[in-house]
């Protein structure tokens, strides 16, 4: 062979190996990226079950069905909702602690069990603080302050500042011991002149239905658009909003900061959370997901007539609402020393 054909074909032989270096490279990273791919695509289970831990037809459970049908939407994965009611939303939320951390299980849960039930059961089936993966925060809804329709107070203001003697007791409803409106009906009496007294339900629904029929002087409840019509038509009164602002949905209702009540801004928060041990890709694209879902105008719309303004944001927004929400109510948690057992 002669020295030109050497070195032809050496050099043949070298391109052919560089060549096939660049194949192999090439092979390397397309099996890498169809690796990602499908590590991707495992990352949603083939179906996903958000349990909501209250009776089914209320704001949390209307919330909950909503997100279903649009993630539903989104990620080509069947979502459902199942209702586990009962110990103040303890039940539902414990379930969703001991499923299995794939993705598979979620609850759509509340401040009461990720946060205040803490304070008023001796023991909790979980801890609220190491047994779950917070996926997202959604939302928050205020109260309204209802007074039956013969009720002479114009005013939450003229109410709570009535210091005349001798007057009976007004008889407020909450929605039950450690709810919502039960905490802000504690704070409300402590900032009266005018002594009101404690009358529990099981569930606000029966409030209402006892204020329009004046067995009650007046209550706390979660907002509603059906209390909306009841005041239209005259059977009722809201004589106040426990938000920051006006809601765009309820716009003559004054909120307790107008009326000088500052201290009373309450609201009850909604969260996605799924089992301790969530992978995190998984809880990333669903707190993506959500968060492009609850940002749309549809979105926000949708929530606002349920009386719940839409909240966004990372994962960690739901273990910092927590901790507010104890810092908020375990004071007066501990003042009327509220106890459910």
């Amino acid at each position: 062979m002669t020295d030109h054909a050497r070195t032809y074909s050496a050099g043949r032989d070298s391109c052919g190996r560089s060549a096939r270096r660049v194949l192999f490279r090439a092979a390397g990273a397309w099996m890498a990226l169809v690796a990602c791919a499908a590590a991707h695509a495992q990352s949603m289970p083939a179906s996903v079950r958000i349990i909501v831990p209250f009776s089914a037809g209320g704001a949390q459970d209307t919330l909950a069905r909503e997100l279903a049908r649009e993630l539903g939407a989104k990620l080509a994965v069947p979502f459902t909702v199942d209702n586990r009611p009962g110990a103040g939303g303890n039940i539902g939320t414990d379930a969703a602690a001991k499923g299995t951390p794939d993705g598979s299980v979620l609850v759509l849960s509340s401040s009461g069990p990720l946060a205040n039930n803490r304070l008023f059961y001796k023991s909790l089936p979980y801890d609220p603080d190491k047994d779950f993966a917070p996926v997202a925060l959604v939302g928050e809804t205020p109260l309204f302050i209802l007074a039956k329709k013969s009720s002479p107070y114009a005013s939450l203001g003229a109410m709570l500042r009535d210091a005349a003697r001798g007057q009976p007791p007004l008889n407020f409803g909450s929605a039950g011991y450690g709810t919502t409106s039960h905490l802000a009906l504690e704070l409300m009496r402590e900032n009266s002149q005018r002594e009101i007294r404690h009358i529990p339900y099981k569930g606000g629904s029966q409030v209402e239905i006892d204020v329009m029929a004046s067995v009650l002087d007046g209550g706390l409840v979660l907002y509603s658009a059906g209390d909306l019509v009841h005041a239209e038509k005259g059977t009722m009164r809201i004589l106040a909003v426990t938000s920051n602002a006006r809601m765009a949905t309820a716009p003559a209702v004054p909120t307790t900061v107008e009326e000088g009540f500052p201290m009373l801004v309450t609201y009850t928060w909604f969260a996605l959370v799924g089992p301790r041990g969530l992978p995190k890709d998984y809880v990333d694209r669903m707190n993506r997901e959500i968060n492009e879902i609850l940002r749309t105008p549809a979105g926000v719309a949708r929530l606002q007539n349920l009386g719940i303004s839409v909240i966004t944001g990372p994962p960690e927004l739901v273990t910092q609402r927590m901790r507010d929400e104890l810092t908020k109510w375990t004071p007066i948690v501990r003042k009327h020393n509220i106890r459910i057992d």
